[in-house]
């Protein structure tokens, strides 16, 4: 909180709706040096905190507890089985038991057939599928982990001790299908996936079954693939590749799908247009896997560019080719649009590596809707849940399905304790994360568990979501500049909903999801989670209207040096000649504390 020095009798401090910084005015101005320093300037913080206030209420309920908070989304959940909405995302906080609150009413639901739930990773289906038959477990249901077709068979020709045979070996050797070539070439192989498969089945026994598996089997369960075959063949006594000619498909018609933890790519296919252009070339070849094949390899020579999709993924595409629009980068929330914002009158050489006009910049992008929900004109099951935490696929969910949100802005909000460092970048992320290790060390004692996306032998914050892992442990993670594709991508998804806050939004959400892993929800009282974040990236993110879906309070950390810094910059931006000062030229993007800032404390 700014205040006057206590001499001053007839303060006339002041400060304007266009800018960040009081404008001090009075006795003893120049003796003034701890001046607060919006993110943004007035007016837009004001459009700020009024959305803060609106997000806060959004779906509230009225829970002074967590326990509370569960019992009543619990309720709520049983509310919506019973109701006649078909197909909805479940939007809540991380830890507050979505999964877990859907599980318990499970049969309500379902109605006593099959089901689906799906998972980022195999990992996490199999923690959620002992939960659930513990859950049930004097019920009519048996939940089972499936595996898709393909880490079946690498475990197969692992434990044989065979090659793994791809889709290049098929479509080199003239094959059909990979699947053709294995059984040809491997039934041994076929015939310990079928045993793996009777096993599961016999595992089930007279109960309801349950499949937990990944996204990537749910997006496929309606197109009749290769891995609901397998996993249909109950009583096939087939042998190589005519295993699949039987499939007994009602065995594995579902009533309930659950896909948790969705993302942007739940619902929309984003690829530059240069390899839309190679998915073309494909098409034309599409009755010969070889030419394919050859028609992909030929393009992707040409294409010098990081994040190529694979052969498989380049035939997927090439199937739905005339579902794209086709979107150009304006720019609009990039990151040089953001700091522009804030700094109109200042340029960040930083940044221009975001610029629109880069060399590395693609430009030219295609977008696509995914119905993988869909199978023919009918959806795959009776009832969809879809749950996430997230907000970039509530602003990605499609009009068939509806939103609804569920939240308890009557608990306090845990503390984040953020650590700012303009060092933390792909570059020097490893001397900055134990630099940062050290000292909390120092502080604290903690054994800190990492969660980076570059920072080697650490947990990532993808293979952290949903996870209760890290409950009750201490938590460093780290939060940079997105790579430049990424980025691009996150821009023409801007580009295509007509909004300027996916960019802002991604990283949020990821702050979210690690800081649920042991806050939150998923708190202890005891354990702490602290960001390491690029200062430059944290004053973008404050002065977007985004950072209303920050969930958690946030700590500065500040050390003796930054804070001399911080200081020496801010005593600068204001006159010591009788406090004329108008106010204006307060646009560095200097360090600031606008909550709370505990000095070198970690409590």
């Amino acid at each position: 909180m700014f205040k006057n020095s206590g001499n001053d009798r007839n303060p006339s401090s002041f400060l304007r709706s266009d800018h960040r910084c009081v404008a001090i005015v009075g006795r003893d101005a120049h003796e003034c040096h701890d001046v607060p320093i919006l993110p943004a300037s007035l007016d837009q913080m004001m459009h700020i905190w009024v959305r803060e206030m609106a997000v806060g209420q959004s779906g509230s309920c009225e829970a002074k507890t967590y326990n509370d908070a569960r019992r009543m989304l619990r309720n709520y959940i049983a509310d919506l089985a019973e109701s006649e909405h078909r197909r909805i995302m479940i939007h809540a906080p991380e830890g507050v038991g979505k999964t877990t609150a859907v599980m318990a009413n499970h049969d309500k639901f379902a109605q006593g057939k099959a089901s689906l739930y799906a998972f980022a990773s195999y990992d996490i289906a199999e923690e959620k599928c002992s939960i659930f038959n513990e859950v049930n477990k004097n019920g009519p249901y048996r939940g089972v982990v499936i595996y898709s077709w393909s880490p079946l068979y690498r475990h197969a020709a692992t434990e044989l001790k065979l090659r793994p045979i791809t889709t290049t070996d098929a479509a080199e050797n003239g094959y059909k299908s990979l699947f053709q070539m294995i059984g040809g070439n491997q039934p041994e192989a076929l015939k310990l996936v079928r045993r793996f498969c009777r096993e599961t089945w016999m595992d089930i026994g007279d109960k309801v079954p349950v499949f937990f598996s990944v996204h990537d089997v749910a997006y496929h369960w309606g197109e009749f693939s290769t891995t609901r075959k397998l996993w249909s063949c109950k009583k096939s006594t087939e042998v190589g590749e005519k295993f699949l000619l039987s499939p007994e498909m009602d065995a594995t018609e579902i009533s309930l799908l659950v896909h948790d933890e969705a993302s942007v790519d739940t619902f929309l296919s984003i690829i530059p247009k240069h390899v839309y252009q190679i998915a073309e070339r494909i098409k034309v070849k599409s009755r010969n896997i070889r030419d394919c094949f050859l028609a992909y390899s030929a393009g992707v020579k040409r294409w010098s560019k990081e994040n190529t999709p694979t052969f498989d993924e380049m035939c997927r595409i090439s199937w739905a080719l005339s579902d794209y629009q086709p979107v150009r980068v304006s720019g609009r929330g990039s990151y040089p649009d953001l700091y522009h914002q804030i700094n109109p009158n200042n340029h960040s050489g930083y940044l221009s590596l975001y610029a629109t006009d880069s060399p590395n910049s693609i430009g030219d992008w295609m977008i696509a809707r995914k119905k993988w929900y869909v199978s023919g004109n009918d959806y795959i099951a009776q009832r969809i849940i879809i749950l996430t935490t997230e907000e970039l696929p509530v602003a990605c969910c499609p009009s068939d399905i509806e939103i609804v949100r569920f939240s308890a802005p009557c608990i306090q909000k845990d503390t984040v304790h953020v650590m700012l460092d303009r060092s933390v970048n792909s570059e020097r992320i490893q001397e900055v994360v134990s630099s940062a290790c050290n000292t909390i060390s120092e502080a604290t004692g903690s054994l800190l568990k990492i969660v980076s996306n570059c920072h080697g032998g650490v947990y990532t914050h993808l293979g952290v979501k949903g996870s209760d892992k890290l409950t009750g442990k201490d938590i460093l993670q780290t939060c940079m500049f997105s790579a430049p594709y990424r980025h691009e991508f996150l821009c023409a998804l801007n580009d295509y909903l007509g909004r300027d806050d996916c960019v802002s939004l991604d990283h949020i959400d990821s702050i979210n999801q690690t800081c649920g892993r042991n806050l939150g929800f998923r708190s202890d009282g005891i354990a702490k989670n602290f960001l390491l974040i690029n200062r430059q990236l944290w004053n973008l993110i404050q002065a977007s209207p985004a950072r209303a879906h920050l969930r958690y309070a946030a700590n500065l950390i500040w050390d003796a040096d930054e804070r001399k810094v911080a200081r020496r910059k801010a005593s600068g931006k204001h006159s010591s000649n009788s406090g004329r000062y108008s106010g204006s030229d307060y646009y560095a993007p200097i360090q600031y504390n606008y909550e709370s800032t505990s000095g070198d404390q970690f409590e």
